[in-house]
């Protein structure tokens, strides 16, 4: 079974992958805020899909496999020097921009403290949850068209909106 065709399975009826209406960054404050709850209803929703027969953590591959056993490895991994693709020499960052690698490394170690604490926590994340990708009429729909960079891990990566 494919990627796309396992995703949909995951996910209740509740979770639209083909919405109508317009990009949820065109809504005004007022708009959102009137609709908040839509919001985080639709996050939950992902996150409580069941996801048994799918083992390990990461982004899926186009079989829907997972790139690895444990929540350490795939946090480790996500942060190792040696990426290819989007992240490839990432860590030029901290001479090119105004990333400070003190403070990436400070929170990086943190997060390798507290790692333990997710271990076992497995959650279906759409992993592109931003405004600018989400679909919405604005009152009552709200949907996800884009799972290029869904998986399994902790449910607070979703929580970017």
């Amino acid at each position: 079974m494919g990627k796309d065709t396992v995703i949909r399975s995951l996910l209740s009826e509740q979770v639209s992958i083909t919405p109508n209406g317009f990009v949820a960054d065109l809504l005004t404050p007022e708009q959102f805020t009137a609709h908040h709850e839509l919001f985080f209803d639709k996050l939950l929703e992902i996150h409580a899909s069941d996801l048994a027969g799918l083992e390990g953590y990461g982004e899926f591959d186009e079989e829907c496999k997972t790139g690895y056993k444990s929540c350490e490895d795939f946090l480790i991994h996500t942060f190792a020097d040696d990426q290819e693709g989007y992240w490839y020499h990432w860590r030029e960052m901290f001479d090119t921009t105004i990333l400070e690698r003190e403070f990436f490394e400070k929170y990086f170690n943190e997060m390798t403290a507290r790692i333990p604490y997710c271990e076992g926590h497995r959650y279906l994340v759409n992993n592109n949850t931003f405004f600018e990708i989400m679909i919405t009429d604005g009152r009552s729909t709200l949907g996800f068209p884009d799972w290029s960079r869904s998986g399994i891990c902790d449910f607070l990566l979703d929580w970017n909106c």
